[in-house]
């Protein structure tokens, strides 16, 4: 596991998560920024909330024919409520349980929740740790990026 400080949109990975809501909006912040990115990931999202398969302890991945896949992993319910420590640790836990099977073997990880969602990174630093240090036969990025202004998420 390696910590950068590098914008996560500029991580050489095959698979960048999105932290997002189960709300279906993803207006501010990184998610904003990845959705503007990769529209497909957008409707990928939607899709995936509309059946059931993303919700708060579900890891939704978005694979694109060719380029980057996104996996969204909520954080928070509510676009306008802040998220929660359990949320992020279900989510770690359903992409720990899942990420092989899934093919996924480079991931880049923002400091989940900790920027529209409002958790302290330095509760949610030991969760991650906990949940990926363990993993095998991948490759885990994550960025501490603090991006000082909405436009600073851009590449």
């Amino acid at each position: 596991m390696l910590y950068t400080t590098e914008n996560i949109l500029k991580i050489d990975a095959d698979v960048i998560v999105n932290p997002v809501n189960t709300t279906g909006l993803l207006t501010a912040g990184l998610s904003k920024a990845i959705v503007t990115r990769y529209p497909g990931a957008y409707r990928s999202y939607l899709g995936a909330l509309a059946t059931g398969r993303l919700r708060v302890g579900k890891v939704h991945l978005y694979q694109p024919r060719k380029g980057r896949a996104v996996l969204s992993l909520p954080t928070k319910r509510s676009v306008w409520k802040q998220g929660t420590l359990a949320y992020v640790e279900a989510g770690l836990q359903d992409f720990a349980h899942r990420y092989n099977s899934l093919g996924i073997h480079s991931i880049a990880f923002p400091m989940l929740g900790c920027g529209h969602a409002g958790l302290d990174w330095d509760q949610v630093k030991p969760l991650m740790e906990h949940h990926l240090k363990p993993l095998k036969n991948i490759e885990i990025t994550i960025s501490t990026y603090q991006p000082l202004t909405e436009t600073d998420h851009k590449e």
